[in-house]
């Protein structure tokens, strides 16, 4: 019986550790403003991505499979989702990894990226145009929202904004064939393709423990890497 009341003592002082950690990063990040109101965008960007590399993830393994799956689409080069999710920091029992985990394994991985700030201060207007020129100029985006009730990371792709289509990579989508997931999108990169609205509402719903709002891990390009270090 003190055995388990130390238990949970432990328990407690580990998630109160977690949550001050949280709100003292979420005060340090709070400063940024919102880049960019009038920005122009080519109407379609595609962002090659192999279809073999549509990986279907093991249990609440979508943060590292959507890293891997950043790393191949930015770096070139091969990233093995599995070991990925074996060596992810942040990991949260029962919930999966918490995004500072995935910042340090891009970090690792020389993945240059910024997470945008204020971002509940664009309108979703604005918002879809900022994914649209930040895929456009430099790379994959991830994103954390909700699917089925979950937190899930995804990784978006490219966009058609004719169509109305965004293009993401989602590690949780129908199991296909082997290790892999159901392709939805043939010759376009990613599995899965959602509508604007469909994207916002799935971002909408992000977020951990009242944090992380409309996150977002954005890749960099060369060009602006030396104002943003």
């Amino acid at each position: 019986m003190r055995q388990l009341k130390i238990t949970k003592w432990k328990v407690f002082v580990a998630l109160l550790l977690v949550a001050f950690t949280m709100l003292t990063q979420h005060l340090v990040r709070s400063g940024d403003v919102w880049p960019m109101d009038h920005i122009e965008v080519p109407n379609q960007f595609l962002i090659s991505y192999d279809s073999e590399f549509n990986f279907r993830q093991s249990i609440n393994d979508c943060g590292p499979y959507s890293a891997a799956a950043m790393v191949r689409a930015v770096a070139g080069k091969e990233a093995d989702s599995n070991e990925f999710a074996s060596t992810m920091s942040w990991r949260l029992p029962r919930i999966g990894y918490h995004p500072w985990g995935l910042e340090k394994k891009l970090e690792e991985e020389g993945i240059h990226f910024i997470v945008p700030k204020n971002v509940s201060n664009a309108t979703d207007e604005q918002k879809i145009q900022y994914l649209r020129y930040r895929l456009s100029h430099g790379g994959p985006i991830i994103i954390l929202g909700e699917k089925n009730g979950y937190q899930h990371y995804v990784t978006l792709l490219g966009y058609n904004s004719g169509k109305d289509e965004f293009y993401i990579y989602d590690s949780w989508h129908d199991k296909g064939v082997g290790n892999l997931t159901v392709d939805d999108n043939g010759d376009l990169p990613g599995n899965r393709t959602l509508s604007e609205s469909e994207l916002m509402d799935f971002w909408r719903d992000g977020g951990m423990f009242g944090f992380y709002k409309w996150y977002a891990i954005v890749t960099l390009p060369e060009s602006e890497l030396d104002w943003h270090m």
